[in-house]
């Protein structure tokens, strides 16, 4: 699927804006800056459509896009905490929610404790290891797809992928220890 020509870059904006959204969201962990990141998103791509060549799928171009603009804004963050004396404009723990569609069957059944268990033990694992996790499980793009998105060969992403989930398991093993205790 190509880009749209500009006149319908608005039908383009609203087909996949809740998608790019929600995983701006569960990477920066605020609705402001989701909101932000969304903009600069789709000011970029509006920007770029004139230099996709159709090579990649659009959906893979767009979380390209996404993942990129939200890492420029967790370094920016980062930085800021790590220099208090600059920028104010750090948004604390980027995992204190995750966004949750009201009728998805997952979250409904998920429950809130076990929400508030993965929130946590995300948190605590790097953020190479939580975007891997969410373009996977969250975002359900293909072992392909993902490759392309972080510019990684194929087999990297297989082994990140089983790293990433090692190490979630291990933190959600040590979270659920020490609320059994």
């Amino acid at each position: 699927m190509n880009p749209p020509p500009n006149k319908d870059f608005r039908e383009f904006v609203l087909c996949h804006a809740d998608r790019i959204y929600n995983h701006a969201f569960r990477m920066l962990g605020s609705r402001a800056d989701a909101e932000e990141a969304v903009q600069d998103v789709f000011l970029k791509v509006y920007n770029s459509l004139a230099d996709f060549r159709g090579e990649a799928d659009i959906r893979t171009w767009l979380y390209r896009i996404t993942v990129n603009t939200c890492l420029t804004r967790l370094r920016r963050t980062w930085r800021a905490e790590l220099h208090p004396d600059g920028d104010e404009s750090g948004t604390g723990n980027a995992w204190d929610s995750v966004v949750g569609d009201e009728d998805n069957p997952e979250d409904i059944l998920m429950g809130n404790t076990t929400k508030e268990l993965v929130t946590e033990a995300l948190g605590k694992i790097s953020t190479e290891d939580r975007e891997i996790l969410l373009l996977f499980h969250v975002d359900e793009l293909r072992y392909e797809e993902i490759a392309k998105v972080l510019g990684i060969p194929l087999g990297t992403v297989c082994a990140r992928l089983y790293r990433a989930r090692k190490r979630l398991a291990a933190v959600l093993f040590s979270v659920h220890k020490e609320l059994t205790r």
